[in-house]
């Protein structure tokens, strides 16, 4: 398990790095951008640590890229057990899911 979460964390890094390449920036650019050291983005780039999901909202925003497209194809699908949840939650919740999966389609 631990090797399957650094294989996805080393994955995860290298699409920053080809995202940030892509659009034609630095290392120095995104780290001005998120507010952070250069050397926290060689971290996160060669798969030593994650970003935080606020630092993420920065750089998508700077590469005009929504976070589930950031995302897409690192996260594995899971199920949640809601079944301690009333009724009522559980409608919420597939509303809620309803409703993102609707903007995923709309982007």
């Amino acid at each position: 398990m631990v090797d399957n979460k650094k294989s996805q964390v080393k994955k995860f890094g290298e699409k920053l790095k080809n995202l940030r390449e892509q659009h034609g920036y630095t290392r120095n650019d995104i780290a001005k951008v998120a507010g952070i050291q250069y050397a926290a983005v060689a971290k996160w780039e060669t798969g030593e640590r994650l970003l935080d999901i606020f630092t993420l909202a920065k750089i998508a925003k700077f590469l005009n890229l929504s976070i589930d497209s950031i995302l897409e194809n690192d996260i594995q699908e899971k199920t949640i057990d809601v079944s301690d949840l009333s009724e009522e939650n559980r409608s919420l919740v597939t509303d809620f899911v309803t409703l993102l999966r609707g903007r995923k389609n709309k982007t």
